[in-house]
């Protein structure tokens, strides 16, 4: 249960940061803006071991969801997990065909960096206090 503690205190940090930082968040990526493993240049065991951490943290995020059957959602963000990871080790021309379809833009970017930071903070932001409150709730 500490985990949905840690979680549900960094949604909420993190939501604030969106909302009310936004230079923070900029030097704070500039900072750690760095490729770890790009699927266009990774070679294949590199490739199978993201993949199979992706499977498997499928699966906890699964038993997870159906351990506690307030968090049904992570059923379901588990199974998509999967689907990635699957598609990762088999199929990685088809996600770079998605990754370059979803670079595509579809919205200027005054438009979109306008809303987009407050949008995503919010969201962040209830999603913590829904873990917060589930861990509060939660009787142990």
């Amino acid at each position: 249960m500490w985990f949905l503690l840690l979680s549900g205190i960094l949604g909420l940090g993190l939501g604030l940061l969106l909302i009310f930082l936004p230079y923070l968040l900029k030097v704070i990526s500039r900072a750690t803006d760095w490729t770890v493993i790009s699927v266009e240049d990774s070679t294949l065991p590199a490739r199978l071991m993201t993949g199979l951490a992706q499977i498997l943290i499928g699966l906890w995020l699964i038993q997870t969801g159906r351990t506690y059957a307030e968090l049904w959602a992570l059923f379901y963000i588990g199974i998509l997990a999967i689907f990635f990871g699957i598609l990762l080790i088999f199929f990685h021309k088809f996600l770079l065909k998605l990754n370059e379809w979803g670079n595509m833009v579809l919205f200027s970017e005054a438009e979109v960096g306008m809303w987009q930071r407050i949008i995503y903070g919010t969201i962040i932001l209830l999603m913590g206090f829904y873990i917060l409150y589930v861990y509060f709730t939660t009787p142990r």
